[in-house]
């Protein structure tokens, strides 16, 4: 457990060092070091918390760990869709709603591929895409791909 949490602390280090957020999953973490080879949970828990989807031990990288910064389009979309769904939830708390309360979305992003994901894990019944002029003063500005958009959930 104890080296797992030292790849942990690294890997989010070289994150943060080159501005990827937590929720942007990356395609892999290699380690050097055969030492930290560890039992399969201790690596499923470490790419969890690193949001990587493999780990690689590879003795011919120069530091200890090495994290593969390429964001793919669909890396790219899989982490837009889970920032968008953190945003729906914060909003949903904020308004009080419990997680049995079905909700509607309201959006001016219109390029979701990973809708029926979003609707799942926000518990909302539909996404709806409006245009800005047609929002209420409840709305929330959001940034999705580098572009400012706005967001409102309803209680239906």
């Amino acid at each position: 457990m104890e080296a797992a949490r030292e790849i942990v602390a690294r890997a989010l280090a070289e994150r943060a060092a080159g501005g990827i957020k937590v929720r942007q999953p990356l395609k892999k973490l290699k380690i050097k070091n055969e030492k930290f080879k560890i039992e399969k949970e201790l690596l499923d828990l470490i790419k969890e918390e690193v949001n990587v989807k493999e780990i690689i031990f590879d003795d011919k990288i120069e530091k200890e760990i090495e994290l593969d910064a390429t964001i793919t389009e669909e890396l790219e979309e899989e982490g837009m869709t889970r920032e968008f769904v953190r945003q729906v939830k914060d909003l949903r708390k904020k308004k009080g709603f419990t997680p049995k309360d079905r909700i509607l979305i309201y959006c001016t992003f219109d390029e979701f591929k990973n809708k029926k994901q979003i609707l799942e894990e926000s518990g909302a019944d539909d996404l709806i895409v409006k245009k800005e002029n047609e929002f209420s003063q409840d709305k929330k500005e959001i940034k999705l791909f580098g572009e400012k958009h706005y967001l409102e959930i309803k209680n239906l």
